[in-house]
């Protein structure tokens, strides 16, 4: 399932740089279907982040708008946190083995 969390404010108003709202798009299961819908929304591959975390994209509100039209979910602050860690769980998993 691919989801996207609420807007945050990315920078205290105090400090430079890139100011604004942003959110988390992510795929629930694979980064792969996180990749493909990020392709659907013609962004570019290098945007993926992968962190410590899960893969993700960093998007502003217009780009969550269109991610909501084209299929995603919307998710609050605390199921957001409750599939990083799942998918936190899985990955601890898998390189265990």
């Amino acid at each position: 399932m691919i989801c996207v969390d609420q807007l945050f404010a990315r920078r205290p108003p105090w400090r430079r740089g890139l100011r604004g709202h942003s959110c988390h798009l992510y795929s629930t299961e694979r980064a792969e279907e996180l990749v493909r819908f990020a392709l659907d929304m013609e962004l570019p591959t290098r945007w993926l982040q992968h962190s410590r975390t899960m893969p993700h994209y960093d998007l502003s509100a217009g780009l969550r708008a269109k991610a909501l039209r084209l299929g995603a979910r919307s998710v609050g602050r605390h199921e957001f946190v409750a599939h990083l860690r799942a998918w936190r769980a899985r990955s601890a998993h898998a390189t265990a083995r």
